[in-house]
């Protein structure tokens, strides 16, 4: 049985490409945040890290993840 001391919390960055007018930059994903804008609407976004270190904030449909983790998930024949 696992003891309080022998629990690892560990976040994990993601390698992405962030789409910025029709080019792929490098980043790594960090995480998702949730935003309010000035008339109160919500959306999500993600922080982002460039590779030269500068971290940024983007809608989350200009990320694209290139880890494949999907590919280690068991799908059944036909999803």
């Amino acid at each position: 049985m696992a003891e309080l001391h022998d629990i690892e919390i560990k976040i994990e960055v993601r390698p992405c490409y962030i789409i910025l007018n029709a080019k792929k930059k490098k980043a790594l994903f960090h995480r998702w945040i949730e935003k309010t804008d000035m008339l109160n609407h919500k959306y999500t976004a993600g922080i982002i890290e460039y590779e030269n270190g500068r971290i940024d904030e983007v809608h989350y449909g200009q990320i694209e993840f290139c880890d494949n983790k999907i590919k280690s998930y068991a799908f059944e024949e036909g999803d």
